[in-house]
């Protein structure tokens, strides 16, 4: 399952102790080499994709599948949903945020994980997150790119331009670099790996996050997404600095790939 999900951005990544996520009164702007940008959620387009299961499926290449757009509506007998990304693109500049969640272990029909209906139909639950990749759309040639700060290799998606801005259906992924101008290293064509297209839906989702446990506590809904430069390391928060008492913050540990901060548009 989880080479499933990794192989999304064919690259290999290194997990980190601790959560990385927290739950704060305040963004500790005061503090020196602290530079922030904030943007209205409002102004973002949500895209997911999410990954089934047939539980009674012996045949291992059968056995996940992408789910239907209509998860919830549909009679799923075995079928469970296992994980779910979302793509973030905002519509006023050229930023793009990807978010992946936890692969959990127990997962049963009609509760627990993304399968409780009255928790996760049509919410982005910022508590189950795993990792935050911050990116660059361009939408002339028709790809998202996600430095890597580490002197690694880059990641840059490929879409099907007939397609987007309805969906954002991958064709065609790079681990690249700068010194091939970003073009020909590694150029793998996704239709010779997956037995679905991988097909990002244009979704109606809301961003929330429980303030304690997720379905027995009170639930937030932020309307400003905040990138924070704190002595060069970037973290990604939740919640608008003039209004809100508490924030949902992913660490720099979990924000896995970013642009420079400085080439960030507003």
């Amino acid at each position: 399952m989880r080479e499933f999900i990794l192989i999304l951005f064919i690259a290999q990544i290194a997990l980190s102790c601790g959560s990385g996520l927290y739950k704060t009164s305040q963004l500790h702007l005061e503090d020196k080499g602290v530079l922030l940008k904030e943007y209205k959620i409002d102004n973002f387009e949500v895209y997911t994709y999410g990954i089934c299961e047939d539980s009674e499926q012996e045949i291992n290449n059968k056995r996940f599948f992408n789910c239907p757009e209509n998860f919830f509506a549909t009679e799923r007998k075995d079928t469970l949903k296992v994980e779910e990304v979302y793509l973030l693109r905002n519509k006023i500049s050229n930023l793009v945020l990807y978010i992946t969640t936890f692969s959990h272990k127990y997962i049963t029909k009609s509760k627990g994980f993304l399968n409780d209906k009255k928790i996760y139909e049509d919410k982005i639950i910022l508590n189950q997150i795993e990792y935050a990749y911050l990116g660059k759309i361009d939408t002339v040639s028709n790809w998202i790119h996600f430095p890597n700060q580490k002197n690694d290799k880059d990641i840059i998606l490929h879409y099907n331009q007939n397609e987007f801005p309805n969906k954002i259906s991958v064709v065609e992924v790079n681990i690249a670099t700068a010194e091939n101008d970003y073009t020909t290293d590694e150029k793998i064509n996704l239709n010779s790996i997956f037995r679905e297209p991988l097909e990002y839906l244009k979704k109606r989702d809301t961003i929330k996050f429980y303030e304690g446990k997720i379905g027995k506590s009170p639930i937030l809904t932020p309307k400003c997404l905040n990138i924070i430069s704190r002595n060069g390391k970037i973290e990604v928060v939740f919640g608008c600095k003039d209004r809100d008492s508490l924030f949902f913050k992913v660490s720099n540990k979990k924000v896995l790939y970013h642009p420079n901060f400085f080439l960030i548009k507003e």
